[in-house]
Formats: C-alpha cells, sequence, structure tokens
C-alpha cells in the first residue's frame, strides 16, 4: 500500500454507531482521500410479489432509498463532512458483500473499510468473513477502540513457507504496516508465532525445549533479515510460542496494539470458506482494528 486517494466505507445500519464513517473521517484528514460512503436498504415487503402489485412495490422501494438517502445526508452533515470530497450511494441490495465486491472490481478503490460488530464468540459477522475471502482490495475492519496519538501497528506475518507468493505477501504486510505507522506518526512490530506440534513430544522425535530453542533463533534470523528494509529494531520482532491465534493475539494486546496487519489467502471453490488457516485463526479472536490483505 502506497498511497490512500479513495475509500469505499460501508456505512451501519441507522441502529448501529457509526465507527467505520469516524475512522474514514480520520484518515481523509491524514490522506486527503476521497470517501463513498455507502449505506444499504432492503425490505422483505419489496419480495412480496403475491401481495402487492409491481408499482406498489417499486414505490416501497423508492420511499425507503429517500428515507435512508436523507438519513445518510444528515449523517454527515451532524459530523461536519465535507459535501465536496463525499459521495453518498444507497444501495438497495441484501448481498452486501457481492455488491462490494463487484464494485472494486469496476472502481478504483484503494481500501474498503468498514466496522466490526463484536460478541463474546464471534468476532466478525457473516458480511465480514465473505469480504475477508474475496474482496480484492485492502480491507480495513474497525473496532470502537480508539487509537492512540502514535498507534502500535503490528504486523502479523506467516513464514510457514518460503514461496514467492508468501513472501510477496509478508512484504506487502510490511509496507502496509509501515505506511499507517508514517501516516500516524506510530511504530511497527512484527510477530510470527511458533505453533510447536504436539507430536514431537509424544513421539520423542525431539527434545520439545531443544527444538523450541531452534526454531525460535531460526525465526528470528529470517523475520530481523525481512524486516530490515523498513528499519524496525530487533526489539519489536516478536516469536512467540504457541497456538497461532492465541500467541499473536496475546502479543497485541500486551502492546495495546491500535491495527493489525495482516494477508489472508484467496482460495476458489470448497476451500474458499477458508481464508488461510493461521488468518483464521488470528482473525476470529483480534480485538484490534484489522488491516486485511490479498496477495
Amino acid at each position: 500500500m502506497k498511497n490512500i486517494e479513495n475509500i469505499l466505507v460501508i456505512i451501519d445500519k441507522p441502529k448501529h454507531e457509526q465507527i467505520a464513517l469516524k475512522r474514514a473521517f480520520a484518515l481523509q484528514e491524514k490522506t486527503g482521500a476521497h470517501l463513498q460512503l455507502c449505506a444499504f436498504a432492503y425490505h422483505a415487503m419489496y419480495d412480496q410479489k403475491d401481495i402487492f402489485e409491481t408499482h406498489q412495490r417499486r414505490a416501497i422501494r423508492k420511499e425507503i432509498v429517500r428515507q435512508r438517502t436523507q438519513w445518510l445526508r444528515d449523517l454527515v452533515l451532524d459530523a461536519k463532512g465535507v459535501f465536496k470530497d463525499i459521495s453518498l450511494e444507497v444501495v438497495w441490495t441484501k448481498d452486501i458483500a457481492g455488491w462490494v465486491n463487484e464494485q472494486v472490481k469496476e472502481k478504483s478503490y484503494d481500501l474498503v473499510l468498514k466496522s466490526i460488530h463484536q460478541s463474546q464468540t464471534l468476532l466478525h459477522t457473516p458480511t465480514d468473513w465473505q469480504l475477508l475471502r474475496s474482496c480484492p482490495t485492502p480491507v480495513l475492519l474497525c473496532t470502537d477502540n480508539p487509537w492512540k496519538r502514535k498507534p502500535r501497528i503490528l504486523a502479523a506475518m506467516d513464514m510457514r513457507t518460503d514461496d514467492r507468493a508468501h513472501e510477496k505477501l509478508n512484504r506487502l504486510v510490511l509496507q502496509s504496516a509501515q505506511f499507517f505507522a508514517d501516516l500516524y506518526d506510530g511504530e511497527v512490530h512484527c510477530v510470527y508465532a511458533i505453533d510447536v506440534p504436539k507430536i514431537l513430544s509424544d513421539l520423542e522425535i525431539k527434545d520439545p525445549r531443544g527444538f523450541q530453542s531452534d526454531a525460535q533463533a531460526n525465526a528470528q534470523t529470517r523475520l530481523q533479515a525481512m524486516v530490515a528494509d523498513y528499519g524496525i529494531p530487533p526489539e519489536r520482532v516478536h516469536t512467540p510460542m504457541g497456538k497461532v491465534g492465541h500467541a499473536v493475539n496475546r502479543l497485541s494486546s500486551r502492546l495495546k496494539a491500535d491495527l493489525m496487519v495482516m494477508g489472508t489467502t484467496a482460495r476458489t471453490g470448497l476451500s474458499a470458506l477458508v481464508i488461510g488457516n493461521s488468518a483464521e485463526k488470528v482473525l476470529t479472536k483480534a480485538r484490534s482494528d484489522v488491516l486485511a490483505l490479498k496477495p
């Protein structure tokens, strides 16, 4: 990520706090980006063809869109947004993720911005997961936690594979993390969690302690070589041991990270049910803002 000039902002329903809009205005102040604000509307009455005539259904749709558009304009005015740098649109659809994915293919958006709706058991809604799995443009999912004046950005690395695709994605993660750190005068940390297979201990193939020590030393060497070009000092390079989701998010909590940047793997067919095993585990438990990147 080298620059942000156009941001697609997914507006929440009126009953929700507009977290994504607040983050979008803050980013606009830093980057001067144009904001495309999109609210979504739909009502089941529109599908009741056995009850309503075609003209009645069209009238229902038109009035709902009109009301939502006026609400969106008032929302921007209340937030003191500058309309010359903002476009508004109300979209009639049930498939928000599908519509967003088509839009970013047709238009030059640098970032898709959406709020996260957290629960005790699941971090993301189905729309969030669909965007993370299939949106070709970087997706920034926002929590209601305000960023510090000088935020901490955590770059989550995947060093398990040495192929070019993973190396390219890791470098994209580092570049994007550094971009936000420069933008906000923050600092970048990077993390690679080392998950030691229990079977090594069970089968007595290796001494678990020796394996952990060797694995951490190797990971530190590889990570430091990769981050050297970004000016990240050794004390900000972390290689915790443990299950990926727990280890990465435990470090994120300890650092009080404001943003986690990570790569997700683009897949098709049945494998599209996941976005990459490590990414899925980290995202499920993340409590900071998350910037998800595709290769």
